[in-house]
């Protein structure tokens, strides 16, 4: 097993012969899952009878397996988990990569003594984060790809938990988790495993400003080990096992040596093995050292280039050649009338004695040692080979070949069955396999729950730009969220809501939170618990991920955060009912996601859900895509019209707004069309949802005007004409798959 001082090399496997390469290349764990719940629904995968192969192999090889069930999952999937996971937890499965929060408790009470992961589909960006988690129950996370060195060193020097770090391969524009674009494109979702790829597309007549270089950390080794990360992971479930032979080998001989030479000494022909595997665009360094910059995009040439044949054949047969099989030591006796026996010994602790037939007095020719010695070590294709051999024999002595193959081959057995022993669990209670279902009551909601008793009852709106304030004035909205980047940055004043306040008492003022939060926004995080301390007209808060969750608590005086509400935004996907109380748990309320349709929004809504806890979007943009990326800075134009909306164009000439966040440095791509529910209102209200919400992003103030307008008289019963032309309807009727 892998030394625990030693960082943890992972490779991916899509597939059986991806393992064996990963075993034999020197990967300390690899990483790979089944036909179902994987973040790669297109490789190959493992049928649930090769998983427990694939364990008991990588297991005598004294390797982990960690088994990627990082997609969200529909209510209908749920009872698939426990019959799917089940035998692979009694196997000794060592952990398990998850992003559906609502997994954690689940797992955590019927299978306890599975490590839970943590995938970077979470957009882990901060120690916050890690901290609710870590309570939680995860001992692990994968960090954002988008994080420094500095910030992944400060994750693990201030939590504690073990840190995951992606060192190689490719890169998604988006920040992990936080992209719709193939979702929106085409109905493929990222969230499960379905990419299609829209950041490799052409922009802008030609230009490719979403499709990033390829990763490549292999000269930060010494640097990302003293920063304690715990695991290096290699991208490339999708590859073939060369390029998992290749990557890995060349990853385990950097590391090798910086533990041998106390330095990071990779070579030339270290790089060239590596180019000569797979390579899209050049590599970079990504975000390691560097905010967002044009150097990590392709944008002329997003175009791949493979190995040569030569090179697959080389590394093919590097893979056939390489004798990964473990020496142990056989000690064995041979005397007349009595049984043979062998005894083998593995890594001077595990032990195994078998007893064969008799021995016979050889009547005419007797056994030879050095025949015996022969017979012995042919171990053949089976994981050992012995190392040292003590035979004790009579010189009379009788032995039949398939006796002595017989002994070989029992003890051989016994030896890795009592090595695969030492790592299962006990079989689970039949109990627990018939309460699975309904283990998701024993999940517990923030507060009492209020049962649902009416249909949509509140109509709030978010707004992006001020301008969009003025459109809410006036009107009947029940709630208003406010961005405090439109407060930091001095265009909304308090006096301002101060006003909207007074002049709107029927509508409750908000504050929403960034989407993405890192520790370069202290400052900001400092300054908007401050506010929210002081503004009495602050009724609640939304918020966009568990960074935001853990400042507030630690941020906001202890009464100042009772009397908030604390909403959930839809970027905490709640997919299940499992999921939706968990974030009920940690919330006053939640807001259902983008990607589900009516019927799955049904099935997850139970009898108990509290009305006026659960919102919904019903108009807006959706966000396709969060990135640290930025679009102007790739195209030279960093700076210019900050905290701006520009374009981006596609192959079909639709205009996705990119909203440029220049607070927090992050670009949201938008959809081309804004999405609406208009014409299943009474569908969603009948589903026991209490809060529709619109979401203004680009829209003017009359646009804004009319499109509240609508709702509201839409609420009171009034048949109007919807005033947006071009809209889609988004998710609402197929879903995603």
């Amino acid at each position: 097993m892998i030394k625990a001082d030693r960082v943890e090399l992972l490779s991916p496997a899509g597939n059986m012969d991806c393992l064996v390469a990963a075993v034999k290349a020197g990967a300390d764990a690899v990483y790979l899952a089944g036909k179902r719940f994987g973040a790669r629904a297109s490789a190959d995968n493992f049928d649930d009878n090769e998983l427990i192969s694939a364990l008991d192999f990588a297991h005598t090889y004294e390797k982990k397996i960690y088994l990627t069930l990082n997609t969200l999952i529909k209510e209908r999937e749920w009872s698939d988990i426990y019959g799917f996971l089940k035998p692979l937890y009694e196997a000794g499965l060592d952990g398990i990569i998850i992003q559906d929060l609502g997994l954690i408790g689940y797992l955590k009470e019927q299978f306890p003594l599975l490590p839970l992961h943590a995938s970077t589909q979470m957009t882990i960006t901060d120690v916050g984060s890690v901290n609710i988690l870590k309570d939680m129950g995860v001992c692990r996370v994968v960090t954002a790809r988008e994080l420094s060195l500095d910030e992944i060193k400060r994750i693990k020097q201030e939590t504690g938990t073990e840190v995951e770090v992606f060192i190689h391969g490719a890169m998604c524009y988006s920040y992990s988790g936080a992209c719709l674009f193939s979702s929106y494109l085409g109905g493929r979702s990222g969230n499960r495993g379905r990419c299609a790829g829209p950041c490799r597309l052409p922009y802008n007549g030609g230009d490719y400003p979403l499709s990033m270089r390829d990763l490549c950390l292999i000269d930060n080794i010494g640097e990302l080990i003293k920063a304690g990360v715990d695991s290096f992971k290699i991208e490339g479930r999708l590859k073939s096992p060369e390029y998992v032979t290749g990557v890995t080998r060349v990853y385990r001989e950097c590391i090798d040596r910086y533990y041998e030479n106390g330095i990071s000494k990779v070579t030339n022909e270290d790089k060239d093995r590596l180019d000569s595997l797979y390579i899209r665009g050049g590599y970079s360094t990504g975000y390691l050292h560097s905010h967002n910059s044009a150097d990590m995009i392709s944008i002329k040439d997003p175009s791949y280039k493979g190995p040569s044949d030569d090179r697959v054949n080389e590394l093919t047969q590097w893979v056939r050649g390489k004798d990964a099989r473990l020496q142990i030591s056989a000690v064995a006796s041979f005397h007349v009338k009595q049984p043979m026996r062998l005894k083998l010994i593995y890594d001077n602790d595990v032990i195994v004695e078998t007893v064969g037939a008799e021995v016979e007095k050889a009547s005419n020719k007797a056994a030879l040692w050095d025949e015996v010695a022969d017979r012995l070590r042919k171990t053949g294709n089976t994981p050992y080979v012995i190392n040292d051999l003590d035979i004790d024999m009579d010189e009379d002595c009788f032995i039949s070949v398939k006796a002595l193959n017989e002994l070989r081959r029992e003890a051989i057995d016994q030896l890795t069955s009592v090595r695969l022993g030492a790592l299962r669990r006990g079989a689970l209670s039949k109990k627990d396999d018939a309460d699975n279902v309904t283990v998701r009551h024993a999940i517990s909601y923030k507060s009492d729950a209020v049962m649902r008793t009416e249909v949509h009852s509140f109509t709030d709106v978010s707004v992006t730009l001020p301008s969009q304030l003025d459109a809410v004035s006036g009107h009947e909205v029940d709630r208003v969220y406010v961005p405090y980047d439109l407060i930091y940055t001095e265009k909304i004043s308090t006096e301002t809501l101060k006003n909207f306040s007074i002049k709107n008492p029927g509508t409750d003022i908000f504050i929403s939170l960034p989407r993405i939060e890192r520790h370069r926004s202290k400052r900001y995080m400092d300054d908007l618990t401050a506010f929210v301390n002081e503004a009495e007209f602050c009724k609640g808060l939304l918020v966009k991920n568990l960074e935001e969750l853990d400042i507030l608590r630690n941020g906001l005086n202890e009464d100042v955060l009772k009397s908030l509400t604390l909403t959930a935004d839809n970027s905490l996907y709640a997919w299940n009912a499992h999921s939706l109380k968990t974030v009920l748990g940690l919330f006053d309320e939640m807001t259902l996601p983008y990607e589900l349709n009516i019927h799955e929004l049904e099935d997850m809504l139970t009898t108990d859900c509290p009305a006026d806890r659960i919102s919904i979007a019903v108009y807006g943009r959706a966000p396709l895509m969060i990135s640290a990326g930025c679009v102007k800075n790739t195209y030279g134009k960093c700076g210019e019209k900050k905290d701006a909306f520009s374009l981006i164009t596609d192959r079909q000439s639709m205009k996705e707004p990119v909203y440029n966040n220049c607070v927090h440095c992050y670009n949201v791509i938008y959809n081309a069309k804004p999405t609406s529910y208009h014409k299943y209102a009474d569908r969603l209200s009948a589903l026991g949802i209490g809060r529709f919400k619109i979401e203004l992003t680009d829209e003017d103030s009359a646009t804004a005007a009319e499109i509240i307008d609508y709702y509201i008289d839409q609420k009171r019963g009034k048949d109007m004409t919807f005033p947006v032309a071009d809209y889609t309807a988004g998710h609402i009727v197929k879903g995603a798959i």
